[in-house]
């Protein structure tokens, strides 16, 4: 695959300009990158029953919108509202 992240285009065929830079031409978006991503990491199993959990890999805070927490999710769903909690070597530390 080749990318222009300038102009947001990824493909897989291009074209040479007259100044040796290259061109896509078979894609004018991101989406055969998304497609790719799609068709090979495997998605997550979920198991039935068991609860949510991240990885919490950075913190961050925003004055307005407060703690800000990104990670990967390891099992389990959540939606917008839900309540969790925190837990840190098995010990429940906090509620978010």
């Amino acid at each position: 695959m080749y990318a222009v992240a300038r102009e947001g285009v990824v493909g897989s065929e291009t074209s040479l300009n007259s100044d040796n830079s290259l061109e896509v031409t078979d894609s004018n978006n991101l989406e055969p990158l998304f497609k790719s991503i799609v068709e090979t990491i495997p998605a997550p199993i979920v198991k039935d029953g068991e609860g949510f959990q991240l990885q919490a890999i950075t913190l961050d805070h925003d004055d307005h919108k407060g703690t800000l927490v990104i990670g990967k999710v390891n099992r389990g769903q959540v939606k917008i509202g839900t309540p969790l909690a925190v837990v840190r070597d098995s010990k429940k530390v906090g509620r978010a």
